[in-house]
């Protein structure tokens, strides 16, 4: 029986030390934790936020521009649409005008006769650079229509030099011809303004009439900024 009460007594004491040994972990556990918890939070307010990205906006441009291509300078107009995606479509209009090559010696008239090259284009705009980037740069690619008015010079069978009423020496004629094409270019756009933007283009157009490379210069106006 006394054997028995000591062994219940030295089971009570054990199971005491045990418990207050537990106890004493847990506290060290949970302090461990609760400074391990302030030093994560302090970390992460400490670390610097990056702003969220801007999704951009669309793009709506119209302009005019000049520039070289074939054997004289052109005019262009042109429209522009760019969506959030980057992705877009532009309606380009480009008429050139040069003097006629190849005339007679003693062709001397006072209007020089020209020949004349009209391009429609209508492309699909792709922009390389991220929004609100400034340059821009992008490519376009698409159909075009190429019309050519060139001027044929021939001699006139009724030319009299001695006839009262100075019947012209040449005739002068026309030949229009036109052609689908392929056209494309590199842009880059430099912003001036939220309103106004200037273009460097480096394009070429593939047909069958005349194939040509050229550079040009557009200002656009409209809802340039992204």
């Amino acid at each position: 029986m006394k054997t028995t009460i000591k062994l219940m007594l030295l089971t009570l004491l054990f199971s005491s030390g045990l418990d207050e040994i537990q106890a004493q972990m847990e506290i060290r556990d949970y302090a461990e934790e609760s400074v391990s918890f302030e030093t994560f939070t302090w970390l992460q307010d400490s670390l610097p936020k990056s702003a969220p990205v801007s999704p951009g906006s669309s793009v709506i441009e119209g302009g005019i521009g000049f520039g070289y291509m074939m054997k004289g300078g052109y005019f262009a107009m042109k429209g522009l649409f760019i969506s959030r995606s980057r992705w877009g479509t532009s309606l380009d209009f480009k008429f050139c005008s040069w003097k006629t090559k190849n005339l007679p010696s003693d062709y001397n008239y006072l209007f020089h006769p020209r020949d004349e090259c009209a391009v429609y284009s209508l492309n699909l705009v792709r922009v390389l650079t991220r929004h609100g980037v400034s340059p821009r740069f992008s490519v376009e690619i698409g159909p075009s229509l190429v019309r050519t008015d060139n001027e044929i010079i021939t001699p006139n069978p009724d030319y009299d030099p001695n006839d009262i009423f100075h019947l012209s020496k040449y005739l002068r004629s026309n030949e229009v011809d036109q052609a689908f094409g392929l056209s494309m270019s590199m842009e880059t756009e430099v912003l001036l303004t939220s309103f106004m933007a200037m273009d460097f283009s480096i394009f070429g157009n593939i047909n069958k009439l005349n194939s040509f490379l050229g550079i040009g210069l557009y200002f656009n106006f409209g809802d340039v900024k992204d």
